[in-house]
């Protein structure tokens, strides 16, 4: 996985996160990727990009894992 941050010239950010294709074969798996945004320099918080056949799958997989 690639994550970076690109500062344009007219002021706005753009965060980029490029999945390769084992990334995605781990995400069909059911395996999220989940990272520290302090790894790009910005005050901890933590990612989570998971995958879902449908929506509503995800949805049901997020209450699961964290309640709500």
């Amino acid at each position: 996985m690639i994550k970076t941050i690109i500062n344009a010239g007219d002021g706005t950010t753009t965060w980029a996160f490029g999945l390769s294709r084992m990334n995605v074969h781990k995400l069909q798996k059911g395996e999220p990727i989940v990272f520290d945004l302090k790894d790009l320099g910005l005050p901890p918080q933590r990612v989570m990009i998971f995958y879902g056949a449908t929506e509503e799958i995800m949805e049901t997989e997020l209450h699961k894992t964290f309640g709500g």
